[in-house]
């Protein structure tokens, strides 16, 4: 993932066998389509947040993408600020769609319509 987005992934890291991978806002939501087409990371498992009030990017945004094939799962992990409105997921997997719903109701984090894949 570095070496395909470069700068947009800030870093990658394994952790107990869990495998994380930070981006930027607007490199998030492209990542679980690249790893649908390339490692059968094809099920948005869940969307959620973490709220760090006291934090410039108050919030960490968090995609779970799952593996059937390889039985792994991914997290992609993005800092957000705010008011900030990251893309919508749904153009990648129509699941995102009631998980971006929870996210507003939980954390007040409203999903941009625009999507930025497109799941054709």
């Amino acid at each position: 993932m570095k070496e395909r987005f470069g700068g947009q992934i800030g870093e990658t890291s394994t952790y107990l066998g869990q495998n994380f991978i930070v981006a930027k806002p607007e490199a998030a939501v492209p990542h679980p389509r690249i790893s649908e087409l390339e490692a059968d990371f094809d099920y948005l498992v869940d969307i959620t947040a973490v709220d760090w009030l006291k934090r410039p990017e108050r919030f960490d945004l968090v995609y779970i993408v799952y593996s059937f094939p390889r039985n792994e799962a991914v997290r992609v992990k993005t800092h957000i600020s705010d008011g900030y409105k990251p893309a919508t997921a749904v153009g990648v997997h129509l699941t995102a769609n009631w998980l971006e719903r929870e996210v507003f109701d939980m954390f007040g984090i409203e999903f941009a319509a625009t999507r930025i894949c497109d799941a054709s």
